[in-house]
């Protein structure tokens, strides 16, 4: 069993790590996309399915990072319900839903980004 000061640390923890994963997926997309814009029409389709898996897989797995982080973060918060009043925003499965939302949002948007990188220069 953790004190509330461990409790408390251990969550400030996870939202750092969960915010790390944010951060690894919004470099991640932004290179994704600067390639698909400046070489993704001069791309074989063999490589351009390539780089879409890459870049799927790899921000599937910064979704995957933060959402483990927020467990963490949940199960934390419930050792220390003092320091976190109840709340939308300290409810971690409002930001996992959140969260999984906006990034796969993202990940769909930046295939689709491709798609028309691709169409514009071809036409």
């Amino acid at each position: 069993m953790m004190t509330e000061a461990e409790a408390f640390e251990n969550a400030l923890l996870a939202a750092a790590n969960a915010i790390t994963s944010f951060t690894v997926y919004i470099s991640v997309t932004f290179g994704y996309l600067a390639a698909a814009y400046f070489v993704g029409p001069n791309l074989t389709r063999a490589q351009v399915a390539i780089f879409n898996s890459l870049f799927v897989f790899s921000a599937f797995s910064c979704l995957l990072s933060l959402d483990a982080n927020l467990v963490t973060q949940s199960a934390a918060i419930a050792q220390a319900p003092v320091l976190y009043p109840e709340g939308l925003t300290n409810r971690a499965m409002f930001w996992r839903i959140y969260m999984d939302v906006l990034l796969a949002a993202g990940i769909f948007a930046s295939l689709y980004f491709m798609i028309a990188a691709r169409r514009s220069r071809e036409t």
